[in-house]
């Protein structure tokens, strides 16, 4: 039987969109606790990631503007509405620190399903 969509995404709100895009996605595994900076999710950075290529933005920084001027796709990516989001020290050091295997391992299809969705 063919699942028959009764919204076409494009009307749909960019919020619901993300969500059912990131919803998909399956977990990183979590880091040891270390002592230091209070940790952010490993997976929100992730979507973060995701998020700053689907949106086409150039930069760490942008990235982080974008995210201290829209909340409403910071709670989305996984961040707490009225906390701080990370900077982007934080971004950079998530991708010198995390295996390039596990990048890889995050499906290229996402960026496909996304535009068809």
């Amino acid at each position: 039987m063919k699942n028959v969509s009764l919204f076409k995404a494009e009307y749909l709100p960019p919020r619901v969109r993300y969500e059912k895009l990131f919803e998909n996605l399956p977990p990183l595994p979590d880091l040891p606790k270390t002592t230091g900076r209070p940790p952010f999710s490993r997976d929100a950075v992730l979507r973060t990631l995701i998020y700053k290529n689907l949106r086409g933005l150039h930069s760490l920084t942008d990235l982080v503007f974008e995210l201290e001027n829209n909340p409403v796709m910071a709670e989305v990516l996984g961040f707490f509405p009225g906390q701080s989001t990370p900077s982007k020290e934080r971004f950079s050091q998530f991708l010198r620190t995390q295996p390039h295997g596990d990048l890889q391992a995050v499906p290229l299809l996402c960026a496909v399903s996304f535009r068809k969705a």
